[in-house]
């Protein structure tokens, strides 16, 4: 029993520990298995940590940006103008004439891919037919019109206004192939680049060269068609959709040398001229209107480089941790930064950006990628040797509010730089000796300046030291952020402020072509360092001034060489030498239409051997007594042309001819009415010729010729008044001729207290046509052996004696010359010479 049991009972050990050998197996694989899950899922929690951190450690801010894209000419948005927003509602019922309410369809057109805005025209007229303005002078402005488009557009978000017949020019290609501009006279038979005339708008450059042949049709229809559709059957000329109502539609460019006239689109495919008073064919109210572009946003995460993901965010800005630890940002695709207070927006980013940080300005300059567009983002002072930017580069530098300084060239810029401050002003100086601040060279290179102060070195004392300088054909470009025309004395905050020291010049353009946009431009000089100027073209292309400021003690703007200066309105003031100038041996023009300019020594305009061309604007010289306001210099074979304003002298001759080489002054007032004046309480004529060149008047008798400018607004005012007593020599002359020159005058009113019209001692000849003549002494002086001829005018003396020849000169004038008794028979005195009554000259050479 026991042994079997004994046996027995082994078996059953022997299974049992088998058995339990199989289960412990089975628990540890179980274990095995189970520990095995754990160690995966604590691994992937681990992981999925790391990656957390990771995300955490990348993604340490965000940059948004807009894109904007390029829109051709005659690309359609549809824009309700009443709720400020693009519409999908849009029906044909919006598109007729009148419709001025409710989603619109509008045509792009002029877009360029780095502007932020675009203008759009309307695709029909809002009123069918204004009249432009029922006075028939189109220097009256845009009346009925400008009226009509106010009343049309009263609760529309943008202001509305016409289009200019030179964005047609530049929309159909007409301002390079036939060099079309509106400021050039119009005429039958054009020559390009001189003179314009009507074109067609699908004009072709073979046979036509004018594009005076009309080439779209009934079934060829016109590339330009959007701009003319929607006029009555302007079907048959090419458009695609017409309707009744209008012949076409006003532009607001007036015609020049056609004071009644202006530029408007018509049905047949082309632009002319008509009158402003015409209604009867016609012409309506197109209006053009500027909104920001449509836009998307493009989130970008940093690392050491960008990721660029897209979002339907229409708003967003994300913070930058320490963002200062960074010098600059150069992206393959991005051009402007706006940076405020660890804010960094970068606009200009496509979908391939790649933007990468580091710290070192100097660095980055000798190692730019061609590829890419950097942002150098300043992040503190920096004193640093030249920055030198070669060709085919793309920079973007913000200032940020600090300052670069350098005793060379601070920066010397052979690609396309854009300088700018995105916080408060920031600065950029030379402190070496001779040296440039900004020095802009080669053939390829562009400057963009939107906000800065830019200094000039103290320690110079050459004529090419200047805080820019910019030659060789390179081009560039002031336009400040602000939204003013130019700052107030120093204040540049938010703008562009250009200071030279000793004189020297705050700019300087030569073989390049430049465009200012506003900024303050000032010069600084002790009491015994050469006066130089602010504005300078030396050989260059083309420098255009708008809405700028100068202040110095250097002349305002120079012209040495060849190259044209267009010098829009302004404020602009020079202490110490010349205001506007053209150096001996230049082939150079100034053109000037507006702005103020002021002179406190010498003279506000002097010309040598250039061509200054005032269109409008006031001028005055309010200091020494040799000074003057306007003067052609003496061996000069220059042209001074006065078309309008005001010329004003302190102490002094107005307008002073004292060339001895024939040089001449044309005073030839057009639409602008022309008011010159002396306050110099001594014999300082208004208007004197000194020597043997030529001052040629010609203008409309005034409305009132008085001591006040705001009198005189129409016609052209010669006024000379002096100290108050009308017997006395001090009581002063309108027009003196001095010596061996000559003086026409064809209309306008002369008022000289002592003297209208006088032919001083050696004075040769003076002849007078239409003209009206008021003095409170004598009305024309003959005061030596020269000839003055009178023809068809109204002379007025109080004295009176209307007619003076103190030697041996002649006086000729017409039977249809009025005298100051109302009749054709003056008061004279005579000694010697000869006055003749019965002229039939033609009083004029």
């Amino acid at each position: 029993m026991l042994a079997n049991s004994k046996i027995g009972g082994g078996g059953i050990l022997n299974k049992l520990n088998n058995n339990g050998f199989v289960s412990s197996a089975l628990l540890y694989s179980l274990l095995l298995v189970f520990l095995a899950l754990i160690v995966s899922l604590l691994s992937l929690l681990y992981n999925r940590k790391m990656i957390l951190d990771r995300l955490k450690s990348d993604i340490k801010g965000n940059i948004t940006k807009i894109n904007y894209d390029y829109y051709s000419n005659g690309t359609i948005i549809y824009y309700n103008p009443i709720e400020d927003k693009i519409c999908n509602d849009y029906i044909e019922e919006n598109s007729e004439t009148g419709v001025k309410t409710g989603c619109l369809k509008w045509y792009v057109f002029n877009d360029n891919k780095n502007n932020s805005m675009i203008n759009m025209i309307l695709d029909h007229n809002i009123t069918a037919l204004v009249t432009w303005n029922s006075s028939g002078n189109n220097a009256d402005g845009m009346n009925e019109v400008k009226t009509a488009l106010e009343e049309d557009t009263k609760g529309w978000k943008q202001t509305a206004r016409l289009i200019t017949a030179d964005e047609v020019a530049k929309i159909t290609g007409a301002n390079e192939t036939l060099k079309w501009n509106s400021n050039l006279e119009y005429v039958s038979m054009p020559i390009k680049g001189t003179s314009v005339s009507y074109f067609y708008f699908d004009g072709k450059d073979g046979t036509d060269t004018l594009w005076h042949t009309q080439v779209a049709n009934e079934t060829q229809k016109s590339k330009y068609s959007w701009l003319y559709d929607n006029t009555e059957e302007c079907l048959i000329y090419g458009c695609l959709k017409d309707q009744d109502g209008s012949y076409g539609y006003w532009t607001s460019t007036p015609v020049k040398g056609f004071s009644d006239s202006v530029y408007h689109i018509n049905r047949s495919g082309y632009i002319n001229k008509t009158v402003v008073n015409n209604a009867k064919l016609l012409y309506g109210v197109r209006p053009v209107i500027k909104i920001n572009k449509p836009r998307f946003k493009i989130v970008l995460r940093y690392d050491d480089k960008i990721e660029v993901k897209y979002t339907n965010k229409s708003t967003e800005t994300f913070t930058i941790n320490a963002i200062k630890q960074y010098t600059n940002i150069y992206s393959n695709n991005g051009t402007t930064v706006n940076y405020n207070d660890g804010n960094l927006v970068l606009n200009n980013i496509t979908e391939s950006t790649e933007v990468i940080f580091s710290n070192s300005l100097v660095t980055t300059s000798k190692n730019i990628d061609d590829s890419k567009n950097y942002v150098l983002l300043i992040n503190d002072n920096i004193e640093t040797a030249s920055i030198n930017f070669n060709s085919n580069k793309n920079i973007y530098l913000d200032l940020a509010g600090y300052k670069i300084s350098s005793n060379t060239n601070t920066i010397v810029n052979k690609g396309n730089l854009t300088i700018d401050s995105s916080k408060e002003n920031g600065e950029i100086n030379t402190t070496g000796e001779n040296t440039k601040t900004i020095y802009n060279t080669s053939t390829t290179a562009n400057l963009l300046i939107k906000n800065a102060y830019i200094k000039g070195t103290n320690n110079c004392n050459v004529w090419s030291c200047t805080p820019i300088y910019n030659i060789d054909s390179s081009n560039i470009e002031i336009t400040p952020k602000t939204g003013n025309r130019f700052d107030s004395n120093n204040d540049y905050i938010n703008g562009v402020y250009i200071e030279s020291f000793y004189g020297i010049n705050t700019w300087i353009a030569s073989s390049s072509t430049a465009i200012i946009n506003g900024g303050t431009f000032k010069t600084n000089a002790d009491e015994n360092e050469v006066s130089w100027q602010n504005l300078v073209c030396s050989n260059c292309n083309n420098l255009t001034i708008n809405y700028a400021k100068t202040i110095g003690d250097g002349a305002m703007i120079r012209s040495q060489g060849s190259g044209e200066i267009i010098v829009n309105d302004g404020d602009f003031t020079s202490l110490k030498y010349y205001g506007i100038s053209t150096d001996a041996n230049s082939t150079g023009k100034i053109i000037i239409n507006g702005g103020n300019y002021i002179n406190y020594n010498l003279g506000t305009i002097h010309n040598i051997d250039g061509t200054i061309i005032v269109n409008n604007g006031n001028f005055a010289n309010l200091g020494s007594t040799n000074g003057f306001c306007v003067a052609q210099a003496t061996a000069s074979n220059g042209n001074i042309i006065l078309n309008g304003g005001t010329f004003k002298s302190l102490t002094s001759f107005t307008i002073y001819n004292y060339s001895s080489n024939n040089a001449s002054i044309d005073i030839n007032q057009t639409n602008k009415p022309i008011y010159i004046t002396t306050l110099a309480k001594d014999w300082h004529p208004a208007i004197y010729n000194s020597s043997s060149g030529i001052i040629n008047i010609k203008g409309n008798i005034a409305n009132k010729c008085t001591a006040s400018v705001n009198d005189t607004t129409t016609g052209l005012c010669v006024y000379a008044e002096g100290n108050g007593d009308s017997s006395s020599s001090n009581g002063n002359g309108a027009v003196q001729n001095r010596s061996t020159g000559s003086i026409n005058i064809n209309g306008g009113t002369y008022y000289g207290l002592n003297q209208g019209i006088n032919n001083g001692t050696n004075g040769n000849l003076i002849n007078i046509k239409n003209a009206k003549i008021i003095s409170g002494y004598t009305g024309i002086l003959n005061n030596d052996t020269g000839t003055i001829n009178i023809c068809n005018s109204q002379i007025i003396s109080s004295y009176p004696k209307d007619l003076i020849n103190i030697s041996t000169g002649i006086i000729n004038y017409s039977s249809n010359v009025i005298f100051s008794n109302g009749t054709n028979v003056p008061v004279v005195s005579n000694k010697n010479g000869i006055i003749n009554s019965n002229y039939t000259g033609t009083c004029q050479s």
